[in-house]
């Protein structure tokens, strides 16, 4: 397996043209840079650098994996923003059950109020169903969040590892 940060650096030196900018920009030393890609080259098996002058210059290897490396380190960074705004709640596909009365109600409220923030990308599939049927499809994974409803003289117990928040009485 190839290391990604050693690609990082292979393609910053392709980029920047020297170690020691590749160490600036990097915040290592310039010694730790060159390290890193003489074992990318031993992994790799082949001399992926060679010496022109005072320079180093890619070889055909080294500049046909720094390309490589350019577009996955932007695959990288597309990933980590998708999860990001994945953590925050702005995009994403979840699927929502929701008892009829409450889907009616303030659920279709919370999803008007989602639609007007331009910032969110959302997709929610709403599916009406009884709290025991909400509850089992959580639980199958059918589901991703259920809306349910509990009476304060038979109290609804939840089956282990289902987080409850209570939205009001």
């Amino acid at each position: 397996m190839i290391d990604v940060r050693k690609i990082r650096l292979l393609a910053a030196l392709q980029r920047l043209g020297t170690i020691a900018a590749v160490a600036e920009e990097m915040h290592i030393s310039a010694p730790g840079v060159s390290m890193q890609l003489t074992a990318l080259e031993k992994e790799i098996g082949l001399p992926l650098t060679r010496r022109q002058g005072r320079r180093l210059v890619l070889t055909a290897a080294g500049a046909t994996l720094a390309d490589h490396g350019h577009a996955i380190l932007d695959r990288l960074s597309l990933a980590e923003l998708e999860l990001e705004a994945l953590r925050a709640g702005t995009v994403g596909r979840y699927a929502l059950a929701a008892f009829p009365s409450a889907a009616r109600t303030f659920v279709a409220d919370a999803y008007r109020t989602m639609l007007a923030d331009t910032g969110a990308a959302l997709e929610v599939r709403l599916t009406t169903e009884e709290p025991d049927s909400a509850i089992a499809a959580l639980m199958t994974g059918d589901a991703d969040l259920s809306v349910v409803h509990s009476y304060s003289n038979v109290p609804r117990n939840l089956p282990n590892g289902i987080e409850s928040q209570h939205l009001g009485s």
